[in-house]
């Protein structure tokens, strides 16, 4: 198997190429959302009282590998499949991975994940690879907080952009931290995916072993 190349990815805004890391005190950042504690003392019914976080690793089939059906716990469109052995795509492991913008140049993959609750910190880790060295669409991967009906609360906490022609066939590990804690009436995180190959199909991406934690030692309100 061939050995992934490690590569920490920043905003969209962040200069191209360089490791943007953000440190961060939780005990500090989450000083802000004290008043959330004390409404969570005197008001059992406060919509922050009744969350309990996830434990562990939080994305469902990230590995794509349910042997009946690949994308179970996953919202695609036309332009995802399952890479094809035959044309020498491989998976990072296991033995199958997403393929995005190969079928149709408009690719779409998201997964919405529930035990979220407000105040914490979280790591995005995710496998990307293409089918020839520096070809590949940009793609574009956004990490969204939403409340309990599914609604956005602000704007992306990750906004990642992958430049064009920058990705290899050996897979590269993107590693992305949260920088502020999830906001007041947060339930779910949701992950997306998203690529335009345009009229040209060899710039096509592949997908694998999307993963979603809470960082070591951060605290829920």
């Amino acid at each position: 198997m061939r050995k992934p190349i490690l590569h920490r990815t920043s905003n969209c805004h962040a200069s191209k190429g360089r490791y943007h890391s953000s440190m961060f005190s939780s005990d500090s950042l989450s000083s802000s959302y004290n008043y959330e504690r004390k409404d969570c003392k005197k008001y059992r019914d406060h919509p922050d009282c009744e969350c309990i976080p996830g434990q562990g690793e939080l994305v469902k089939n990230g590995g794509f590998e349910n042997p009946h059906r690949s994308f179970t716990n996953w919202v695609i469109n036309s332009g995802v499949d399952v890479i094809d052995p035959g044309m020498g795509n491989f998976p990072h492991q296991g033995h199958t991975a997403a393929r995005l913008g190969f079928i149709e140049p408009q690719a779409l993959l998201y997964q919405i994940v529930p035990g979220i609750c407000p105040g914490g910190f979280y790591q995005l880790v995710f496998f990307m690879g293409t089918a020839k060295n520096l070809v590949n669409a940009a793609v574009i991967v956004r990490l969204e907080f939403l409340d309990r009906h599914k609604q956005q609360l602000g704007g992306p906490a990750l906004d990642i952009l992958i430049p064009q022609n920058s990705l290899f066939e050996s897979y590269t590990a993107f590693i992305n931290n949260t920088a502020w804690p999830s906001p007041p009436r947060t339930r779910f995180i949701r992950l997306v995916f998203e690529t335009d190959t345009g009229a040209d199909a060899d710039n096509y991406v592949t997908l694998d072993d999307v993963s979603l934690a809470a960082l070591e030692g951060t605290s829920h309100i």
